[in-house]
């Protein structure tokens, strides 16, 4: 019977099913427009969970206690930052100043400021303190300002503060591709480095590299010949960082 109560003859029934399953397979053949290339890969998700339906589960968020999280999602802040400066108190006595006088985007500063802080560097040279108040470098940052030695030196007195710095026991490094310049996987990082960073587009200056102890250079294998000068960086301080805490920890 139908919802009317009207009896309906099992041949009709019958009939109907077949109709559909013939305008299904109408619209899957003709129809229906082909894929688009971003969809592929689901197309090919469903063959494999039809083939293995325990993918499908897989691919279920688990609703029970992760076995694998990220440990940087942690609601106790207080806890995490106890065990992170009693870390800290076990490093050997390094000193990595970041020299980032020239340049001049702030994005480059705000990221640069939040690699030198996760990678424990001891202190970041700006050319004004006043960025650290504008609020995309404080988007960007996420506080690492406040746990990261920043100081300015401006671009005039750059010179003065680098030779003040050998003068108390910091091999000066710069990084930059010379003729001279040692990549960066054969260099052994003393323990007190001050490292140089040059301008975003032209490096560093030609009155700068007469000062500088050694210049530094990362191996590249693509057809661009520079990376940018924040990434440089931070790939250098995780270099530094590798040697000094990372081995000894």
């Amino acid at each position: 019977f139908d919802d009317m109560g009207e009896l309906i003859h099992e041949s009709i029934l019958e009939r109907i099913k077949a109709e559909c399953v013939e305008l299904q397979k109408r619209i899957r053949e003709e129809d229906l427009p082909p894929a688009k290339a971003e969809d592929l890969w689901r197309l090919r998700f469903d063959e494999l969970c039809a083939e293995k339906p325990e993918l499908r589960d897989a691919a279920r968020a688990d609703e029970g206690e992760p076995e694998n999280f990220q440990r940087k999602v942690n609601t106790v802040l207080d806890n995490v930052l106890d065990e992170r400066l009693r870390e800290r108190a076990t490093f050997p006595p390094c000193e990595l100043i970041i020299v980032a006088t020239l340049l001049d985007k702030l994005p480059n500063f705000a990221n640069l400021t939040r690699s030198c802080e996760v990678f424990g560097a001891t202190r970041l040279v700006v050319p004004n303190r006043m960025i650290l108040e504008n609020e995309e470098f404080k988007a960007i940052s996420v506080t690492a300002e406040k746990w990261l030695p920043v100081l300015e030196v401006r671009e005039k007195d750059l010179l003065s503060y680098l030779l003040l710095q050998r003068e108390q026991g910091y091999t000066i490094v710069g990084l930059e591709q010379t003729s001279k310049s040692v990549s960066l996987p054969e260099y052994t990082f003393p323990q007190r480095v001050v490292l140089l960073l040059g301008r975003e587009r032209e490096g560093i200056p030609h009155e700068y590299l007469g000062i500088v102890d050694t210049c530094l250079e990362i191996p590249q294998f693509g057809m661009i010949r520079s990376l940018n000068v924040h990434i440089s960086a931070v790939i250098s301080v995780w270099e530094y960082a590798k040697q000094h805490f990372y081995r000894r920890a």
